[in-house]
């Protein structure tokens, strides 16, 4: 399989900055779908790029790296509960055969370090709550673009629903190489690109949180 880094262009690495939520930033790296920085602003979110390349490539970036889009996240007109998240010009790109490949790659390790954390935690309280609400935005992902998305019942585990949920992602992202597809819902607009950019961050983010939370061995 090709490494992630072999898709950084040559002399500029292009980045999308969004401010997610409050007080929170994400400078997505287009080049490598599901590589971003973080922070608390927008300057510690683009600083931030580099450690994520790192991570992704094995070495430095050696590129400059240059905001291209810009992103400040809005309430839908159509339902004023909801957050409309970004979906950037780059995000109508259709996805490559060899980013479904190292998107895949990279879903794998973060469901890896994902159930490595969760050996340490009681599935009760935050921890389960996390786990079901992961399940759960990874399935609306799914139904977004109208993909085939697993039907659980409230009486299904949360170790189930991550597994259940996760095949099927597993199982579309192949059959989205090379589509030109986008869908609104609530005022947000979602392709393939963004999908998949969006289930690596949203599993990475919340494995992080639940690191986060007292450990039990």
């Amino acid at each position: 399989m090709s490494s992630a880094g072999e898709f950084l262009p040559d002399r500029e690495i292009a980045i999308g900055v969004e401010d997610i939520e409050p007080g929170r930033w994400v400078a997505w790296v287009f080049a490598i779908p599901g590589c971003f920085g973080a922070g608390p602003t927008e300057a510690e979110a683009v600083a931030d790029v580099s450690r994520s390349i790192r991570q992704e490539t094995g070495r430095e970036p050696f590129r400059s790296i240059t905001v291209v889009e810009h992103w400040r996240a809005m309430v839908s007109q159509e339902d004023p509960d909801y957050l409309v998240n970004a979906c950037f010009d780059d995000d109508y790109r259709p996805l490559s055969a060899g980013e479904v490949a190292n998107g895949i790659a990279r879903l794998t390790a973060n469901r890896a370090a994902l159930t490595d954390t969760l050996v340490t935690r009681p599935m009760m309280g935050e921890v389960a709550r996390i786990t079901i609400h992961l399940a759960t935005a990874e399935r609306w992902y799914l139904g977004q673009l109208g993909l085939d998305a697993p039907v659980l019942g409230p009486d299904v585990i949360p170790m189930h629903r991550l597994a259940v949920v996760r095949d099927a992602l597993l199982a579309a992202l192949p059959a989205l190489v090379g589509v030109e597809l986008s869908t609104v819902d609530s005022g947000e607009t979602w392709t393939p690109r963004k999908l998949l950019r969006r289930a690596v961050w949203h599993e990475r983010d919340h494995t992080a949180q639940i690191t986060a939370l007292p450990y039990r061995a």
